[in-house]
């Protein structure tokens, strides 16, 4: 929403593909990030940049459409409602799928749930021998501790 907001005070001001270039391809700062703080920051920015990509979409389909296609989006006012609606599917998949996903081994070690640890890294490590499970919980432990 931030992204929204920020993006249409820049779209007004610049109306550029700059501003997606500037905020929403910000994945090589992300990779080369040395710190947890960089990549935050970087992460904050490109969630503005997608914010703002979705916005100038929206603008820029209604201006390029036929006459009779641009009236059905901007139909009483609500034709930016059926945008927002259509973007939302994807993250609320996402978030439907994060009910099947099983908690991963380094947060169960954490949280001293050592054989519920082992029988997730048994399912990624299908036919591997309890001792390599074993020092697998070993070296998690040893890296959180």
């Amino acid at each position: 929403m931030n992204g929204l907001v920020i993006g249409f005070i820049l779209l007004e001001l610049l109306y550029d593909a700059t501003i997606l270039l500037l905020l929403g391809e910000d994945s090589l700062t992300m990779t080369f990030s040395s710190t947890f703080s960089v990549l935050l920051i970087s992460r904050l920015i490109t969630g503005f940049g997608i914010g703002i990509g979705n916005m100038i979409a929206s603008l820029y389909i209604c201006e390029i459409s036929l006459k009779f296609h641009r009236l059905i989006f901007e139909s009483n006012g609500r034709g930016w409602r059926w945008m927002a609606a259509v973007a939302s599917v994807p993250p609320l998949l996402q978030l439907f799928g994060l009910l099947f996903v099983s908690e991963t081994s380094r947060f169960l070690v954490k949280q001293g749930d050592f054989e519920n640890a082992k029988k997730v890294l048994s399912k990624i490590y299908p036919n591997s021998p309890y001792e390599f499970l074993n020092k697998e919980i070993e070296v998690i432990h040893a890296a959180i501790a």
